[in-house]
């Protein structure tokens, strides 16, 4: 499963556990039977959706929270390009996508819609590439795909070259021949100024996440935190020790949050 489509199903079962809270445990008869919310659904609002089928979208641990996924109609003659996209007969370009449907937000049993999103605006499909499972190039720039509880969209790598780019394997960002860059969603990306693509190490300590921004970087010459140089750092003795107040340390100093710590 690639990082945005666990993105997706992350959001849905945080929206789902902050909606039970404060309400205490409900009871199972309390949920609407899943037969009495299929008329939330019209079937053809959406490309590609035009069977209703339900899939189960809860685990186990929160059984009752009663989330449902209506999957696209694998009948529909949509062709896969590569990596995401699809195009339909016209030539169209699509990614497969998916929306919590607006009549199940009051509701204690929701449904989330799979459909074609048209994205032909943002993909030209003679230049699009692939270059991972989240990252694309098209009309010459480099791009993340993300996604809300209604969409997919594209976060411009600005700068960044799409012949050499290649992304970080656990963090958000990647390097290109002159650039190394950090970030991602919400805030876009940003290039780490004076960092060295060629010997970049990432350090991504105990606390961090894929876009939390609190990552140490080191190359043959400096140490960064995020995306900026921590001043005096020994990039040649710098290593992540992830304790509760101290994160990292060299020869010279420990650090937390990328601060020495006396």
């Amino acid at each position: 499963m690639n990082t945005v489509r666990s993105f997706f199903i992350v959001v849905v079962l945080i929206w789902l556990l902050e909606s039970c809270g404060g309400r205490g445990a409900r009871q199972e008869e309390v949920l609407p039977k899943v037969a009495d919310t299929k008329s939330v659904i019209r079937s053809d609002s959406v490309p590609g959706n035009h069977i209703i089928s339900w899939m189960d979208y809860c685990p186990d641990s929160i059984k009752s929270c009663g989330a449902y996924v209506d999957p696209v109609d694998d009948t529909i003659t949509y062709k896969l390009v590569s990596g995401r996209v699809y195009t339909d007969t016209a030539n169209n370009a699509f990614v497969l996508s998916m929306y919590q449907d607006s009549k199940s937000l009051e509701s204690d049993t929701s449904l989330f819609v799979e459909y074609y999103q048209g994205v032909s605006d943002e993909i030209d499909l003679r230049s699009y590439r692939v270059i991972s499972s989240d990252y694309i190039t098209t009309k010459g720039k480099v791009y993340l795909w993300w996604g809300d509880m209604q969409h997919y969209y594209l976060v411009a790598v600005r700068d960044a070259d799409p012949k050499t780019f290649k992304p970080f394997d656990k963090i958000s960002g990647g390097t290109d021949k002159h650039h190394v860059f950090y970030g991602g969603p919400p805030h876009g990306f940003d290039i780490i100024a004076g960092a060295d693509p060629r010997s970049i190490r990432i350090l991504n300590p105990k606390g961090g996440c894929w876009n939390c921004g609190n990552c140490y970087f080191a190359d043959e010459r400096s140490v960064f935190f995020g995306t900026k140089k921590i001043k005096g750092a020994d990039a040649k003795t710098f290593k992540l020790i992830d304790k509760d107040r101290i994160d990292a340390k060299d020869k010279n100093h420990k650090y937390f949050d990328g601060v020495i710590v006396k």
